[in-house]
């Protein structure tokens, strides 16, 4: 129990109710409504009411900012404690003048509003600078001393902050005012916070005969992918069409300004690595990725990904001749899902696995919500998958229930493969069998591994990868 907050209730209490006491007792100070004695009772009266005003202002400080202070560490802006105290001693203000003078409650009101509304239009900017003032201060978006990046991408250093604007030196050591509104509506980031994560990006322009939609696909796979991306979380807008072009702005999300200058090296190159894997030649230009003429492309390929190409860049087949992929994309069937789809259901039972060609796909499970609902279920996210990425190997096994769902977390081109057919492939290919196992094995390591993060221990990891080795020994014949 925290005694001080007790004894400044029971401190404050006795004083509201000394206040009342002497309210109701200069009521016998004058006999009559006029006189100095009148004068004297109604002075007494708007006294009371005042000093009540400043009790419950303390109040306020004492049980409202001084937990809000404590929490974040630093003091609450002076701006938002005055607003605060201003409008309690104006309504103590009304109550004078209506309970104690005795005039018009609706005048007062009125009169009190028409001049809120003047001095509010009259100072709209200023009013409006010290409200973004206080939300900065409570939101601790930068404290003098920081370095930040401001909305137009220059540096600076965070001078001072003032009550209605902010002020920068700048790296030349000039001296630039900005206002707290155009600060809280404009995106910056601080290099001060380097544990911070923020979006960054980059600029890629494609050949406008690359459709738009697949151009997204493509990239946004890639960013996903690149190492240190956090989370896989990445954006892809088109722009514009311009010169036979369409500019896309890549925003992927990096773990800290530490990182920034690693992560965006590690985009670019994947996305350079996915655009050349795709058929698609590169020059590139600081963080402007061109693409250039490339007339060796066919039709197909313009189009979407070929399944030859999807074969040769899985790491299931990657041992495979140009005569085994060209057997096994014959068999491989090309499937579009939009955003949001659910490619595989969790418990539901399948024959395919699944080869990504272009986009992102999300791996998530259903766990139970609380202890006191067990039939009450949530989705939980255990991962993303990108291009080159493969899924559902457990359905060309056997006919278990899935162990998680597959959701198209973008736009995605996906490969299927039946159980029947992987058979005949091994039947003719008996030499990629043991790759194969590998391979498949490897990827249900690592599904384990995520899982056991997530809820099960290491010796369910352990248990779930054997029975899956075994199953899949034994579909393989091996």
């Amino acid at each position: 129990m925290n005694w001080r907050v007790v004894s400044y209730t029971v401190i404050g209490a006795i004083c509201i109710g000394l206040l009342l006491f002497f309210y109701r007792a200069a009521d016998p100070i004058s006999a009559d409504n006029v006189g100095i004695s009148y004068d004297i009772e109604q002075g007494v009266k708007a006294l009371v009411i005042a000093l009540l005003a400043w009790v419950i202002v303390r109040f306020v400080a004492i049980f409202c900012w001084h937990p809000i202070e404590k929490k974040h560490g630093k003091p609450v802006s002076r701006v938002l404690k005055d607003s605060i105290a201003i409008i309690i001693y104006a309504i103590a203000a009304v109550f004078i003048l209506v309970c104690v003078y005795g005039k018009s409650a609706t005048g007062v009101w009125a009169s009190l509003m028409m001049t809120c509304t003047g001095i509010g239009y009259a100072g709209k900017s200023f009013i409006k600078d010290c409200i973004a003032g206080v939300i900065l201060d409570f939101t601790g978006n930068f404290k003098t001393g920081d370095w930040i990046k401001l909305p137009d991408g220059e540096m600076a250093k965070v001078h001072r902050v003032k009550l209605r604007e902010t002020v920068f030196k700048l790296l030349n050591d000039a001296t630039l005012v900005l206002s707290n509104r155009k600060l809280l509506d404009d995106a910056m980031v601080n290099f001060s916070y380097e544990k911070d994560e923020y979006w960054d990006g980059i600029d890629v322009v494609l050949d406008s005969f690359i459709p738009v939609d697949r151009g997204r696909r493509i990239l946004q796979a890639a960013a996903s992918g690149a190492v240190g991306v956090v989370e896989k979380q990445a954006k892809v807008f088109a722009s514009n069409v311009d010169g036979g072009s369409v500019s896309y702005k890549v925003f992927f999300k990096v773990p800290g300004f530490a990182m920034q200058k690693t992560v965006i090296h590690n985009v670019i190159q994947t996305i350079v690595q996915h655009l050349t894997e795709h058929n698609i030649n590169l020059a590139e230009d600081t963080c402007r990725i061109f693409r250039g003429s490339d007339e060796a492309n066919e039709a197909a390929s313009v189009r979407f990904t070929p399944a030859f190409q999807v074969a040769r860049l899985s790491p299931l087949f990657a041992e495979c001749s140009e005569t085994e992929l060209t057997t096994i994309s014959a068999v491989l069937t090309p499937k579009y899902c939009k955003a949001g789809e659910v490619i595989i259901a969790e418990k539901s039972t399948g024959s395919s696995m699944f080869f990504i060609a272009e986009g992102v796909v999300e791996i998530s499970i259903q766990v139970q919500s609380s202890e006191k609902s067990p039939d009450a279920s949530v989705k939980k996210h255990i991962t993303y998958l990108v291009t080159n990425d493969f899924f559902g190997e457990g359905g060309v096994l056997h006919n278990s229930p899935r162990n998680a769902t597959v959701s198209a977390h973008t736009d995605v081109m996906i490969y299927s493969l039946e159980r029947e057919n992987l058979k005949r492939i091994l039947v003719e290919m008996p030499n990629i069998a043991i790759k194969i196992s590998e391979a498949i094995i490897t990827r249900r390591e690592e599904t384990a591994d995520i899982a056991s993060k997530t809820a099960k221990s290491l010796r369910d990891r352990k248990k779930l990868t054997s029975e899956f080795a075994a199953a899949l020994r034994n579909f393989l014949g091996i």
